[in-house]
Parts: C-alpha cells; sequence; structure tokens
C-alpha cells in the first residue's frame, strides 16, 4: 500500500527509508558481519537499490549511520565522536 498512495510526485515508498538491522552480528556483542536491510528511499538516498553490499574488508559499522544521515542531507562529519567515519561503501551509487 505504500508504493500505491502518491507523495510529491514519487510514491511514499520511493520517499520512505525503512532500517531493519540488528546490532550485534553474532551472540556474544561482535560489531562483525551485522546484518541490516534497507528498504526504499530510491527518490532521495542515493544508495544502489536491489543489491547486496558484501564487503569482505572491515567496515565500521558506524559508517551505516553516517550514510543514512548523508542521504538525509546531513554533515555525516558531526556524527558520534569520530568525524573521520566514512561511509558505507558500495551502499552509494558511483
Amino acid at each position: 500500500r505504500l508504493s500505491s498512495s502518491s507523495n510529491s510526485g514519487a510514491d511514499n515508498l520511493s520517499n520512505t527509508l525503512i532500517v531493519w538491522g540488528n546490532e550485534m552480528g553474532y551472540g556474544w556483542h561482535s560489531l562483525d558481519n551485522i546484518p541490516v536491510v534497507l528498504v526504499g528511499g530510491s527518490s532521495f538516498t542515493g544508495f544502489n537499490q536491489g543489491v547486496l553490499v558484501d564487503d569482505q574488508s572491515k567496515q565500521d559499522f558506524r559508517g551505516l549511520g553516517a550514510s543514512i544521515l548523508q542521504a538525509f542531507g546531513v554533515d555525516p562529519k558531526k556524527f558520534g565522536d569520530d568525524p573521520n567515519i566514512g561511509l558505507i561503501r558500495g551502499l552509494h551509487k558511483s
């Protein structure tokens, strides 16, 4: 139903970003391999759509928050206590 109604020329799902995930990769409070699903947001996020970002190198989990803030027009350098967190590689369109 979200995709059948419109708002500002785009369907509501395109104007909405749903973040579904877990704050731990494993049961022992690990920050490795944390699964996260992003749904919608195609009209404003600049994220690749319909892809799996499976980067075998370690990425800082805080980069997801920084990437989402940037999609909403907020400077990600003001997120958290480290101004050099960086964005999630493979998430943004080139």
